[in-house]
C-alpha cells in the first residue's frame, strides 16, 4: 500500500526540521566563539585575567558565552558600580561597556547566517 500524501509530507518536513536544527546549532557554536574572541579583545585589561577568561560552553542546543576566570565581575564593568573611599565619600566607578555591543552583533550575525543557511 503507498503512503498518503500527508504522510510523505510529514516525513520530508520532519527531515527539513532536523536539517535545520543541525545547521542553526554549528551556527550558533561558530559565532558564539566569535563572540568570545571579539570579547577578549574588547574587554578592560587590567591584569588581563578578566579579558582571557572568555569561554563558551554547550548548554542543551545553545551555545553560551561566559567568563569562567571572573564571572562577578561583568556586570559591574559593563555598568559600573558604586564605590566608597576611605573617607566615606561616595561615588561611582566609570562604566567600561563591552559586552552589548558584542552581544547585538552576535545576535544579528546568528539570524544572518541562518537565513543564508537555510
Amino acid at each position: 500500500m503507498s503512503k498518503s500524501i500527508e504522510f510523505q509530507i510529514g516525513e520530508i518536513l520532519d527531515s527539513f526540521s532536523e536539517e535545520v536544527k543541525a545547521k542553526s546549532e554549528a551556527i550558533s557554536n561558530e559565532v558564539a566563539k566569535e563572540c568570545a574572541e571579539k570579547l577578549k579583545a574588547s574587554s578592560p585589561k587590567k591584569t588581563g585575567e578578566y579579558a582571557s577568561g572568555w569561554s563558551v560552553i554547550k548548554k542543551g542546543h545553545a551555545s553560551v558565552v561566559y567568563n569562567k576566570k571572573k564571572p562577578q565581575i561583568t556586570q559591574l564593568l559593563e555598568y559600573g558600580h558604586a564605590k566608597k573611599n576611605q573617607y566615606g565619600a561616595y561615588g561611582m566607578t566609570p562604566a567600561h561597556p563591552h559586552i552589548k555591543s558584542v552581544e547585538e552583533w552576535g545576535c544579528a550575525e546568528f539570524e544572518r547566517r541562518v537565513k543564508d543557511g537555510i
